[in-house]
């Protein structure tokens, strides 16, 4: 499965995660959509590509060890083979201007395609007005300022670390 739409997904692991989705939460029920969205935001959490993360752990979930081997590879190997094959004839491909409208097509739909996914990870999330207020705080300040991503996400860290801390020291 994870070979199939490694093979006819285009635009990277994030494209990927509506089809994911598709394949194992609506097709063939392996789990729950809200698992699914959990498997999503863990596998964000761990370095690497989202993509390979998130077959892991979908494998792993649903069929152990070998799950997670045989999803990790049908993920990593038609991209390989693909940017393989690529990368001998680029010269041959770039000169095709119906090559060059291709991509530009990719790229317009993929920007669709992650609207829709950040959508549905916002929706499904139940958001207290703090995490909100800090999501668009960075949103905002990546934009606006152009701060290094990486910066960010150690500040979102830091910031929600010391909120569970302050959380929790209040409630005692």
């Amino acid at each position: 499965m994870f070979f199939k739409i490694s093979s006819l997904t285009i635009g990277g692991g994030y494209a990927m995660i509506p089809v994911i989705e598709d394949e194992i939460v609506n097709n063939f029920k392996f789990i729950e959509r809200s698992k699914f969205y959990y498997i999503v935001a863990k596998s964000q959490a761990i370095p690497g590509v989202i993509a390979f993360n998130i077959s892991l752990i979908l494998g792993y979930e649903i069929a152990g060890f070998w799950g997670a081997f045989f999803s990790g590879i049908g993920v990593i190997l038609p991209p390989f083979l693909i940017i393989l094959i690529i990368s001998i004839y680029y010269e041959n491909f770039i000169k095709y201007k119906i090559i060059n409208e291709f991509l530009y097509g990719v790229k317009v739909c993929l920007t669709a395609v992650m609207i829709n996914l950040s959508y549905k990870l916002l929706k499904e999330k139940n958001w207290d007005p703090f995490s909100l207020a800090c999501t668009f705080f960075l949103v905002f300040i990546y934009y606006y300022l152009k701060i290094n991503p990486i910066i960010l996400l150690i500040l979102g860290v830091i910031i929600f670390f010391l909120k569970s801390k302050v959380f929790k020291e209040y409630l005692k």
